[in-house]
């Protein structure tokens, strides 16, 4: 199951390669599939063949996190599992790329946010409210 499975955090970091590179890793590179990636997360206007570097980057964060989520639309796992993923985001994007993931229905989403999209809580199966790392509230929705 790990193996179909991918993960993304608040903080990832990326590697000092391409865009590109940082997309596929160590799939075979598509330009195709990763032209079609970024355009998914809204970086279409990103060089693939941009070097990312570790001292100076002139990325944002949110660029950053859209990286990383493109790796995931490029990775093609079943599994998903997203921490504060969108939290570098405006809710548009967000609201754009979690859509996406949901209503795919080959992936299984497992989501941890802060300030969920209202317009996508309805694409849940089900939603765990909580409070102080104790659960108020489960809601499922059929």
């Amino acid at each position: 199951m790990f193996l179909d499975a991918s993960f993304v955090a608040q903080k990832g970091s990326l590697f000092p390669w391409t865009i590109e590179k940082n997309i596929a890793l160590n799939q075979n590179l598509s330009s195709q599939k990763i032209d079609s990636a970024l355009f998914q997360v809204n970086l279409e206007h990103l060089d693939p063949h941009h070097l990312i570097r570790q001292d100076n980057e002139t990325l944002s964060g949110g660029e950053m996190q859209r990286i990383q989520l493109a790796r995931v639309i490029y990775q093609k796992k079943s599994w998903l599992f997203l921490d504060e993923a969108f939290s570098a985001l405006d809710s548009k994007t967000t609201k754009k790329i979690e859509r996406f993931f949901l209503e795919d229905p080959k992936i299984t989403l497992i989501h941890i946010c802060h300030k969920p999209v209202k317009e996508n809580l309805d694409l849940y199966d089900e939603i765990i409210h909580m409070e102080q790392g104790e659960v108020v509230d489960v809601q499922i929705n059929a």
